[in-house]
C-alpha cells in the first residue's frame, strides 16, 4: 500500500505546487518593439489602417496557409473595420481597429477563439527626415486560467521573435511600394 501511496502523494503535491505557482505568473504580457521604415508617416499609416493588408504580415495568421478564410465587416479602412479569420492551424479570431489619429496612431483589439485571452495593441508613428519610426505595443490579457498562464509563459519568447518578424514584414511591404 505504501508503494502506491507515495507516487500518488508526489503527484498530488506536484499538481498543487504548479497550481499555486500559477498565481504568481503574469496575467498580462506586454511586448514593445520598433523599426525605422524608409517612407513618410502618411504612407505607413495608410498601409496600417487597411485591415485587408494585415493578413500579409501579421504573425497571428499563417499567411502561407491557403486554407485561411477571411471575412471583412464594415469599411475595411480605419476605425471600426473588422477582420475575422478561420484556419485549421491558427484557429479563428477577430481583429478590429478601434482608434486612429491620422497619421500618427492606430489602436486595435484582437480576440482569438480560445480562452480568455484578449489583446490590445497600438502603432505609434514618428516621422523624422522622410523616415518613419514605427513603434508597436501589444498587450495580451491572459486571465486567471493556470493552463493559459503556463502556455503563455513558455511561448512568450518564441512569440517575441514572431512579433519582430512581423515588423520587418511591414517594413518590407511598405518599402517595396
Amino acid at each position: 500500500m505504501k508503494k502506491t501511496l507515495f507516487p500518488l502523494l508526489i503527484m498530488v503535491t506536484s499538481i498543487t505546487t504548479l497550481y499555486i505557482i500559477s498565481f504568481f505568473l503574469p496575467s498580462v504580457y506586454k511586448t514593445k518593439d520598433s523599426i525605422v521604415i524608409h517612407a513618410k508617416s502618411d504612407s505607413v499609416f495608410s498601409y496600417l489602417i487597411d485591415i485587408k493588408k494585415w493578413k500579409d504580415w501579421s504573425f497571428w495568421i499563417h499567411k502561407n496557409d491557403p486554407n485561411v478564410e477571411f471575412v471583412y465587416e464594415g469599411n475595411p479602412i480605419g476605425n471600426g473595420s473588422i477582420m475575422r479569420w478561420k484556419n485549421t492551424r491558427s484557429g479563428a479570431g477577430k481583429l478590429q481597429i478601434i482608434e486612429t489619429w491620422e497619421p500618427s496612431f492606430l489602436k486595435y483589439n484582437l480576440q482569438k477563439e480560445y480562452g480568455e485571452q484578449k489583446t490590445t495593441g497600438s502603432f505609434e508613428l514618428k516621422e523624422t527626415g522622410g523616415n518613419t519610426s514605427l513603434i508597436w505595443t501589444n498587450e495580451e490579457f491572459i486571465g486567471s486560467d493556470p493552463f493559459s498562464k503556463y502556455t503563455k509563459f513558455f511561448l512568450f519568447y518564441f512569440e517575441k521573435s514572431k512579433f519582430k518578424q512581423s515588423l520587418h514584414d511591414i517594413k518590407k511591404e511598405i518599402e517595396k511600394n
